[in-house]
């Protein structure tokens, strides 16, 4: 499954809130790690599907 950069940069506004109240006012990096945040959960969704399965 490969993600456009639409959906991709759709994921900081899910997590608006949290990274508004980052220390450091750089744009760029609440919308960075909004989408690492989003991959890592996508991953542990697809990691627990496959240990499941077997």
């Amino acid at each position: 499954m490969t993600l456009g950069v639409d959906e991709m940069m759709s994921y900081p506004r899910l997590y608006n809130v949290a990274g508004v109240t980052a220390c450091k006012p750089v744009l760029i990096q609440p919308i960075l790690m909004s989408i690492i945040f989003q991959h890592y959960k996508q991953l542990d969704t697809t990691q627990r599907t496959v240990e499941k399965q077997n």
